[in-house]
């Protein structure tokens, strides 16, 4: 188990958030990701630290591309990719060493129109993509231990 890829993107007015850009290391404070500007968690959620990160299974963009979607990493705004943990065993309230830093799972991402900006989606997929990526589009998360964050990383589910 172990971090496939750090993605981050800083704030540019009119830009979107997404895609993110990958990057090797990352330091990770309650405020969230070092270099990383989330535009809905600061326009909407008041930068609450309940989405500080968020994080998503490689299973899920292996399932995706299967089914037709061209999705990268970093694609869905998603800050760090993990493998060799299945989607279905996260949850809120589960607790996840990510590298030097613990973090808690705290909910799961809703798609959003947002996603129209992916070059393979367009105004004129985005309800079908959507609609796809209900109930898996990653987990959002709070930092519980502040720390730094490489690529290939270990990760562990804490019980």
């Amino acid at each position: 188990m172990e971090i496939l890829q750090i993605n981050i993107k800083s704030r540019k007015v009119g830009e979107p958030g997404i895609p993110k850009h990958p990057v090797n290391e990352v330091v990770v404070s309650q405020s969230g990701v070092s270099g990383d500007f989330n535009v809905y968690r600061f326009n909407s959620k008041k930068n609450t630290p309940d989405r500080a990160v968020l994080i998503m299974t490689e299973d899920i963009l292996n399932q995706l591309n299967k089914e037709g979607w061209k999705v990268k990493s970093g694609d869905l705004g998603e800050n760090f990719l993990i493998d060799g943990v299945s989607y279905s065993e996260l949850e809120a309230g589960m607790k996840v060493k990510l590298g030097g830093i613990q973090i808690e799972l705290t909910e799961q991402a809703q798609p959003c129109r947002t996603l129209r900006h992916l070059r393979y989606i367009g105004d004129e997929n985005i309800n079908g993509f959507i609609n796809t990526l209900k109930g898996r589009r990653g987990w959002y998360a709070k930092v519980i231990q502040e720390g730094t964050v490489n690529v290939h990383d270990p990760i562990a589910l804490m019980v």
